[in-house]
């Protein structure tokens, strides 16, 4: 049968589950109700719980809430398995965690999980279109795919530079880097993490201090992955990072950054304090994290 929650933020997720998941669910459902100072302000009931099976989207009102989340899930940075919840929009009150050190761990366990599964969705996508260019699937499995990586037809050159993952540690720096940790108005209120604009006038947030005859704006995503996924797009098929694309593609070290002069106006400025971000943070550990398999059902 198919069980539709309805939880405090309004929206509706709806989860198959057979009758003997009821119980354990009918529980939340009813510390929720009951206001358990716990539960106040996690409004994503179906998503962190224990006895659901595969990928789960949280959001949490308050900080604290989420890093209960995580604890519930048996997690900490040291854990190179990391588990399937996805964290959709920042807490409201992130940018007030006054340790500085405890809101960059809070602002990675939020991030890996996310740059993890959209570097994951793309390893499929390249399989996919490995199989097509073997022979043993047809080319319209691949069609959706087209635009999204800008293929004019199946090239398998194009192909082998194009879809491809960013490295977990660039996507990391450039997070933090792009949104101050995560405290920036733009990664608050509009979950942009990595600075992305866009030119049609109302179509995003204004800039506080943007020039007076400057027209972009700031994009706003659904999410924190639709933010991640728009990035990796960019980088992945723009021109400007064509040079990003084949150093990628030769090497997997942190050289690979030079491709990316052009992300920023400050130009070799921008990649120098990615750098030092990188290896004063100790990014490039992350590198070999890997999203937990996925639970089967008895």
């Amino acid at each position: 049968m198919v069980l539709s929650i309805l939880v405090r933020s309004g929206a509706r997720r709806r989860v198959s589950l057979s009758s003997k998941w009821l119980l354990p669910i009918g529980l939340i459902a009813l510390l929720f109700v009951l206001g358990s100072d716990w539960y106040d302000g996690i409004v994503s009931a179906t998503s962190f719980s224990k006895w659901f099976v595969g990928d789960r989207y949280v959001y949490c009102q308050k900080s604290a809430h989420l890093k209960s989340v995580f604890e519930l899930a048996g997690w900490n940075l040291d854990d190179t398995v990391v588990p399937r919840i996805y964290t959709e929009r920042l807490p409201r009150d992130f940018p007030e965690i006054s340790n500085v050190d405890e809101r960059k761990q809070l602002f990675l366990k939020i991030m890996l999980p996310i740059v993890l599964k959209v570097n994951e969705e793309i390893k499929e996508e390249a399989k996919l279109f490995e199989k097509v260019l073997m022979g043993s699937a047809s080319p319209e499995s691949v069609s959706h795919l087209l635009e999204k990586y800008e293929l004019d037809e199946l090239d398998s050159e194009i192909i082998r530079f194009r879809v491809r993952p960013v490295p977990v540690w660039q996507a990391l720096a450039q997070a933090a880097l792009e949104s101050g940790w995560g405290t920036s108005r733009f990664a608050m209120h509009a979950n942009n993490l990595m600075g992305e604009q866009v030119f049609k006038p109302g179509s995003g947030l204004l800039p506080n201090n943007r020039p007076k005859d400057a027209v972009y704006e700031i994009r706003v995503f659904r999410s924190l992955m639709a933010a991640l996924r728009r990035y990796v797009a960019n980088l992945n098929t723009h021109e400007s990072y064509e040079k990003y694309r084949l150093l990628r593609a030769r090497t997997g070290d942190i050289r690979i950054l030079e491709g990316l002069r052009y992300y920023s106006i400050e130009r070799d400025a921008y990649i120098e304090k990615l750098e030092l971000m990188i290896n004063h943070e100790g990014l490039l550990r992350y590198e070999g994290y890997t999203l937990e398999s996925f639970r089967q059902t008895e």
